[in-house]
């Protein structure tokens, strides 16, 4: 496999040999079009490549059109990641709804850009569509404003089920732009969790909330990890998370089990 750097300075790909000979018989590939394999970090003119070089005695070489590689189709921003952010900010005006949707696109929309090589962008908006939308939607359990039923006279133990599935939410973030791996410790996530005082469960007296990351220490933490570096796949039906104080696990896959009364 090949990647390729188009003559907008952008990188496309993975292609195969096949995909290489087909973009030069178009000539939308020449003989100095700067190409890499798949997996090494340098570059070099197509020419230079022997698995090509039927192709260049065949058109010659010596003599190439001038134009450089470039994209059939510029890459689009994912509609769906834009959908995210959008939905995640109303989330703050619809106690919650919208921001359901919001979070679910902005999963979906950032595997997606994952998935497309190239001819999709957006992760950056995805990502602050997840954030947004996450945020939104704690916002509404802790205040009370979401299913207020399900949480009345079980504040401590509710906050602290919020408190984990920020967490969870913020592992399973990283782990998308990491292969699919979970963070090795809490401070890896710091980029995907708003503040690392949901570290701390209101009802754990021997842990205080730290007011900010360069402050964190065990002191800081209430929950346990219990699966850092493991694959995502690998972990789905597996205990993540835990609190020692009321027994709640959260596993892999970001579903809770409430500790039984």
């Amino acid at each position: 496999m090949y990647r390729v750097r188009g003559a907008d300075q952008n990188e496309y790909g993975p292609i195969s040999a096949d995909v290489v000979r087909d973009w030069f018989r178009n000539r939308r590939l020449v003989a100095s079009s700067l190409i890499r394999l798949e997996g090494t970090e340098e570059w070099k003119p197509l020419s230079s490549f022997p698995e090509f070089a039927d192709l260049l005695v065949t058109t010659g070489a010596s003599n190439p059109p001038p134009i450089s590689a470039v994209p059939a189709k510029p890459p689009q921003t994912s509609s769906l990641a834009t959908s995210s952010l959008v939905l995640g900010i109303l989330g703050f005006v619809t106690c919650g709804i919208t921001a359901i949707i919001g979070l679910i696109l902005g999963i979906v929309s950032t595997k997606k850009i994952n998935r497309d090589s190239g001819r999709l962008k957006g992760k950056g908006l995805a990502k602050a569509g997840i954030i947004v939308s996450s945020v939104a939607l704690a916002a509404v359990f802790v205040g009370g404003v979401l299913l207020p039923a399900i949480f009345k006279n079980r504040g401590p133990k509710a906050e602290c089920i919020t408190n984990l599935k920020q967490i969870s939410l913020a592992a399973r973030m990283y782990s998308m732009d990491h292969n699919n791996v979970f963070p090795m410790d809490y401070l890896s996530m710091s980029n995907e969790l708003v503040t690392p005082k949901v570290l701390v469960c209101s009802s754990d007296s021997r842990k205080s909330r730290a007011s900010g990351w360069s402050e964190l220490g065990p002191r800081n933490i209430s929950y346990e990890f219990l699966v850092p570096g493991k694959k995502e796949a690998d972990i789905a039906q597996s205990p993540a998370f835990r609190c020692p104080v009321h027994g709640h696990v959260v596993l892999g896959d970001g579903s809770i089990q409430p500790a039984k009364k």
